[in-house]
């Protein structure tokens, strides 16, 4: 027996849940954004339009095989390196704008 078995009511799809309405918490602000993030070293592209999102109290953790942009991707967001183009931003902030401290 199929669920809409036991429902003789017309089915209608909602664009937009309305039970859930005031009881989904927003999510806490971005702390850091890679938006479109390109970066080759000599020949080699290794970021190729990069974007991600993690907000801030969210555990992220980057895996991948050899080669595959895992510290490149790192070095930008603490600013060790400079995309060939697109941005990194914390906490709203291009770290292209942040100065190195020692």
């Amino acid at each position: 027996m199929r669920v809409a078995d036991l429902d003789d009511s017309p089915h209608v799809i909602h664009p937009e849940p309305t039970s859930f309405r005031g009881l989904v918490q927003e999510s806490p602000p971005v702390a850091i954004a890679l938006v479109d993030l390109h970066k080759s070293l000599g020949e080699k592209v290794v970021l190729d339009g990069v974007s991600l999102d993690i907000y801030r109290g969210e555990t992220m953790c980057i895996i991948g095989g050899s080669g595959q942009g895992k510290s490149v991707t790192l070095k930008h967001i603490v600013g060790l390196l400079k995309p060939d183009s697109g941005s990194v931003r914390i906490d709203g902030r291009d770290v292209r704008d942040v100065p190195l401290q020692s």
